[in-house]
């Protein structure tokens, strides 16, 4: 049985993405400009922390994985929400797994 959650805010522009994952059905509610409209120009140390986000890893799990600290995984994170116009982990993993099943 699904589970949703309220979002707070205007719903405005708002439109949902729904992808498989691994055999999970997932659905992400995606707010303003449609994500696969802007590019995929990321630093390689975005990349890196970007790549393992797909992968399912949290942020302490990236950041030993990587040699680096937690905050500098939250700003690497950021940064790459900036650059890829997404506003959230699930958003960033469904933008970087659409682009790798259109390659």
């Amino acid at each position: 049985m699904p589970i949703f959650k309220a979002m707070p805010g205007n719903h405005d522009n708002l439109s949902a993405r729904r992808f498989s994952l691994d055999g999970v059905e997932v659905i992400v509610f995606v707010h303003g400009d449609d994500p696969a409209t802007h590019g995929l120009s990321l630093t390689a140390s975005e990349r890196a922390v970007a790549d393992l986000v797909e992968a399912g890893l949290g942020n302490k799990a990236i950041a030993g994985r990587l040699g680096i600290s937690e905050p500098t995984v939250r700003k690497r994170l950021e940064s790459a929400y900036r650059r890829l116009g997404v506003h959230s982990r699930s958003e960033l993993a469904l933008l970087l797994h659409e682009r790798r099943g259109s390659s």
